[in-house]
């Protein structure tokens, strides 16, 4: 996955010298991934820093390879179609708690985006201006500042 690192960092700064905007897809849950593989994902998407950033769960979708092999191996925990959002997990995995990623990828997927896209860090700056303002004029109102 992240053996070609070196290559897709020329590769995007080579697009991006040409004026061309980058939109990050990545995929998260592979077999040899663990929960600290989200610190070198994060470290690599910010050395890219796309337009946008999308972090999804693996997801063995039917008809395709990895959906076969997970099959075979008796990982697929979920069959409900409702499942199958690239947002949960819907196998076992050998280094990570499904229920655990599935509860926690709201709040990573909005970490990356914030931090790691160009656009998310404009809708953060903007939230802390919007924030700064609402207390200095909450801090006036109540008389804290006059």
């Amino acid at each position: 996955k992240l053996s070609m690192a070196k290559k897709y960092l020329e590769y995007t700064k080579n697009i991006k010298k040409e004026g061309i905007k980058i939109k990050g897809q990545f995929m998260f849950g592979f077999d040899s991934d663990q929960l600290m593989t989200l610190i070198t994902l994060w470290r690599f998407i910010f050395s890219i820093r796309p337009k946008e950033t999308t972090v999804s769960v693996l997801t063995p979708l039917p008809g395709s390879g990895v959906y076969r092999d997970m099959l075979n191996q008796d990982r697929i925990i979920s069959l409900n179609w409702r499942s199958y959002t690239c947002h949960k997990m819907v196998v076992s995995h050998p280094h990570l708690n499904p229920k655990l990623v599935t509860f926690l990828y709201p709040f990573g997927m909005l970490f990356f985006f914030l931090t790691t896209s160009s656009t998310g860090l404009i809708v953060s700056a903007a939230v802390l201006i919007n924030l700064c303002c609402s207390l200095i004029i909450y801090l006036h109102q109540t008389g804290v500042l006059l």
